[in-house]
């Protein structure tokens, strides 16, 4: 059996059999194994391998990144941005068209830049053009007229009586050709015709 009293001298080989009582100085060598019974005391120092299963109770302070990998569980609150949709118009750069040339009432062909040549004249040359459909769809900039669009409100009177949209133009692909030219163009066959002048887009005067 166990002696009644505790030797003086340590032995040259560890006991095979655990103390039952806990020493009161830790060893200064790791154990082999991991203890059978949790610690109370917490370590200071974070583990180097992640649990394998989530934490029961989640932290209510949120992470100051996002996590590396997607959540398999949706979120329960819908996100506060709204899903940018797409335009419902082609993208046009706002800028002149250099190519672009236009006749003015006394027969001459000009360019966009002529609008605003003239620092006096500005003004009385863009009132006079710029609500012409083929002239602000070719001068944009010029004719501050961005975005290239058709007029919404705009209704066009058709040979029967009956009222259509300006997208009536192009909403047939077979008749889209026949429309644009019986109804955006002048007698000329180049200017834009009143229903031209609202239908930018669709009468294809956006350059």
């Amino acid at each position: 059996g166990p002696s009644s009293k505790p030797t003086q001298k340590p032995s040259d080989e560890p006991s095979h059999i655990p103390s039952i009582k806990p020493s009161d100085t830790p060893s200064n060598t790791l154990s082999q194994g991991p203890s059978v019974t949790p610690s109370h005391i917490p370590s200071i120092a974070p583990t180097a391998k992640p649990s394998v299963k989530p934490y029961a109770n989640p932290s209510n302070i949120p992470s100051n990144g996002p996590s590396s990998k997607p959540t398999h569980i949706p979120s329960k609150k819908p996100s506060t941005r709204p899903t940018i949709l797409p335009s419902d118009y082609p993208t046009v750069p706002c800028v002149d068209d250099d190519s672009f040339t236009f006749i003015l009432d006394i027969g001459n062909p000009q360019g966009c830049e002529w609008l605003t040549r003239n620092v006096d004249k500005i003004a009385t040359r863009t009132e006079n053009y710029c609500p012409r459909g083929h002239v602000k769809g070719g001068c944009k900039k010029s004719c501050d007229f961005c975005p290239c669009v058709d007029n919404a409100e705009y209704r066009i009177t058709l040979d029967d009586g009956t009222e259509q949209g300006c997208q009536w133009l192009v909403s047939d692909a077979l008749l889209s050709v026949f429309r644009i030219q019986d109804y955006c163009f002048a007698d000329d066959g180049v200017s834009a015709s009143v229903v031209g002048n609202e239908c930018v887009l669709s009468c294809g005067f956006c350059l």
